[in-house]
């Protein structure tokens, strides 16, 4: 951990998280914050950039695109 934070930090660290065993999520963001970024930046052609960059399945970015403009009244392209 100090070769990713550093000295100075482990050194806080420490005292708080000592003998703790720290597990991280998979995703770092929640799916409804990612679903509509996604859907956001979609622009019709770039299912699979969009997968790629944010860590999920073409086949779920493309439910969440047709979700998010099945909600807001769009047309799925």
């Amino acid at each position: 951990m100090v070769e990713a934070v550093g000295v100075e930090s482990m050194l806080k660290l420490y005292p708080l998280l000592r003998g703790q065993q720290i597990n991280f999520p998979v995703r770092l963001y929640a799916k409804d914050k990612v679903s509509l970024k996604i859907s956001q930046e979609y622009n019709g052609k770039n299912v699979h950039v969009l997968s790629r960059e944010y860590g999920y399945s073409s086949r779920w970015v493309q439910k969440m695109i047709k979700e998010n403009q099945d909600l807001e009244g769009g047309e799925v392209t």
